[in-house]
């Protein structure tokens, strides 16, 4: 067991690029996020700054690169990353987030962020080569989703849905169900 950073809020995220190589992230007490990283040996923490809340998410999708997502203050979806010389970022992706987010990725060049939106439905924004947003995914969850891309062109979503049941949503070429497991 190993203390590495104390005024972790929320829960924090971590990823890694190569073998050998940990990232971790979590929001601070002022509300920056912070990381650090383990390259054969501990290192930070690195204040990365902005106004985060809740949880953020972390993924790789080839060895120097990073992205990092989060819920900022005021109910937006921030985004900062490494692009294996510097981080980039904050960027604004959308407005009206009210969870924080899960992201996940199925090869180099594609990222997948899903979140809540005000109205509780599960939305996503997307990356492939540029950014797009798809509101409104289907049904009504509460609590963050969850993902997991398990090979190209494959996404699948869990999440809380009314009355604590299990919601999940895939999606193989087209978004597909909405079924409570």
């Amino acid at each position: 067991y190993e203390s590495l950073a104390g005024g972790v809020l929320g829960s924090p995220s971590a990823s890694s690029w190569s073998a050998g190589r940990l990232d971790v992230f979590w929001v601070g007490p002022t509300g920056s996020l912070m990381q650090e990283f383990y390259a054969g040996g501990w290192a930070g923490p690195v204040n990365l700054g902005g106004q985060w809340v809740g949880q953020p998410a972390a993924v790789s999708w080839s060895a120097g690169r990073i992205d990092v997502f989060g819920e900022g203050a005021g109910g937006t979806l921030q985004h900062v990353w490494w692009d294996g010389r510097c981080w980039e970022g904050p960027e604004v992706l959308a407005t009206g987030v009210s969870s924080s987010p899960t992201v996940t990725t199925w090869g180099v060049g594609r990222l997948d962020v899903f979140y809540l939106d005000s109205a509780g439905h599960l939305a996503t924004t997307y990356y492939n080569g540029t950014w797009h947003t798809v509101a409104n995914l289907g049904g009504t969850w509460t609590g963050s989703p969850s993902a997991v891309a398990w090979s190209a062109g494959r996404i699948d979503v869990f999440g809380q849905g009314a009355g604590g049941s299990l919601q999940h949503l895939w999606y193989s070429g087209r978004w597909i169900g909405l079924e409570t497991l």
